[in-house]
């Protein structure tokens, strides 16, 4: 058992010192960035909170450094955290970030602000303590163009069922590995997801439903959201590992919604309100 723990701490080093060079050397040639070809502005939409601070500007980096140019990146920090970013994050403006102070509304703030600020935009959200390769966006948004689906990601899950009825989280196909589209496809959003704004329902900004159905289950709100609307999400499936920076897991939602059921709640609770959604 040790020698195993030692082996995957070992290969969880390698790969991030792979991504920090491919990063160190993006930064210093000086990318030529791809002008996108969408008819409405592509705004890359984040958020982040005190304890993954110190590695913020990683990801930021990695994400003003794209081989596809975003109109906007955007950070949405609650208000009263503002005072706690570290400089080398609030220097990034200088590259073209913007920072916007928000009323905190935990992990909503990643898409929530944005969709209420750019309504007619083609939004794609990051996770901000994670490692993001070159091509990443202009990946999501050719497979976007190419196939017209208004919600596309990297990595998604795959919904299964048990006796008619959607089966626990922990039972679903988790981390697909192949390019599907399917009303089963459950995008995830540590490696990102694209969404053109008006694939959502109308109640997708109804801060008090969100707040009381999936309070810690933001994936889940905008899953059945678009869902409602006949979205068949795209998954991309390639497989690339997740690269975490470096002491950013303490704090996560992970244990609540996996660990202690609370993805298997926040779903009840939208069968509740909203009635089973249909699958083909």
């Amino acid at each position: 058992m040790i020698a195993k723990d030692w082996f995957r701490r070992f290969k969880r080093g390698m790969r991030l010192q792979t991504a920090e060079r491919e990063l160190r050397r993006r930064i210093e040639a000086t990318l030529v960035q791809r002008t996108h070809p969408l008819d409405k502005k592509l705004i890359v939409s984040l958020t982040s909170y005190e304890a993954r601070f110190p590695t913020l500007s990683k990801t930021l980096l990695c994400l003003l450094n794209q081989t596809m140019k975003p109109d906007m990146v955007v950070l949405w920090v609650a208000r009263e955290q503002m005072a706690s970013l570290p400089p080398d994050v609030i220097e990034l403006r200088s590259a073209g970030l913007v920072i916007e102070p928000v009323e905190d509304t935990r992990s909503y703030k990643k898409l929530i602000p944005a969709l209420q600020r750019f309504p007619e935009s083609v939004i794609v959200t990051a996770d901000d303590d994670v490692y993001y390769w070159g091509t990443w966006l202009e990946e999501l948004v050719e497979a976007h163009l190419s196939s017209g689906n208004p919600v596309v990601c990297h990595r998604a899950h795959k919904i299964t069922f048990c006796d008619g009825e959607i089966a626990s989280y922990g039972d679903w196909d988790h981390a697909v590995s192949r390019r599907e589209a399917s009303d089963r496809i459950f995008p995830t959003g540590v490696h990102g997801i694209l969404y053109d704004s008006a694939c959502f329902h109308r109640d997708v900004l109804e801060r008090d439903l969100y707040q009381a159905l999936c309070p810690h289950g933001d994936d889940i709100w905008f899953y059945w959201m678009h869902r409602l609307m006949g979205s068949a999400p795209l998954v991309l499936g390639m497989r690339r590992r997740i690269v975490e920076w470096p002491d950013t897991q303490a704090q996560q939602l992970q244990s609540v919604n996996i660990r202690d059921g609370g993805n298997d709640r926040a779903v009840r609770a939208m069968v509740e309100h909203y009635g089973a959604l249909r699958f083909n």
